[in-house]
């Protein structure tokens, strides 16, 4: 429930997502850093955050298999 240590990690981690064009990804966590920086709407913040990770480590997979196989 640190609020706001959660926005400045989201907000470190929204660079790298925005990098890589996914919208959906893109507008999570922008409403989760705006709502864990406002602390507003909290109750909706540990299923955001459990949607981020969850596709985190979709995409972290992914690149893993594509850098495995010399396909980036």
């Amino acid at each position: 429930s640190n609020w706001n240590e959660l926005g400045r990690l989201l907000h470190k981690l929204k660079p790298s997502l925005l990098l890589l064009n996914i919208d959906d990804l893109s507008a999570l966590i922008k409403i989760c850093e705006n709502n864990a920086k406002g602390a507003k709407n909290l109750e909706d913040i540990p299923h955001q955050v459990t949607e981020l990770v969850k596709s985190c480590n979709l995409i972290n997979n992914e690149l893993k298999d594509l850098i495995e196989k010399d396909l980036y």
